[in-house]
């Protein structure tokens, strides 16, 4: 991947730091060699879909999915019942 020619230059790029960081190169001299400040392979904020929910609403969700049990004890994870079955 480090010598692909046909690779998004990301990637490669992605791959020579990785050889060098496995090779004991320093993260400061790694981003010199990429000639990047920091944070190679981080995506940059601002990027994709925004989400129109609220912070509160989306901490809300998470709550209830990781704390809490429907009254049928189906899961948080499926849309079907039992009934649904085939």
């Amino acid at each position: 991947m480090a010598r692909s020619s046909s690779l998004p230059h990301r990637t490669v790029r992605q791959a020579k730091a990785s050889i060098w960081r496995a090779d004991g190169v320093s993260a400061a001299e790694i981003g010199r060699r990429c000639q990047v400040d920091s944070g190679v392979g981080v995506i940059a904020r601002g990027r994709g879909r925004r989400s129109w929910l609220p912070d509160v609403t989306v901490a809300e969700v998470v709550r209830v999915t990781l704390e809490e049990t429907p009254e049928d004890t189906s899961t948080h994870w499926t849309t079907r019942t039992p009934d649904d079955a085939c």
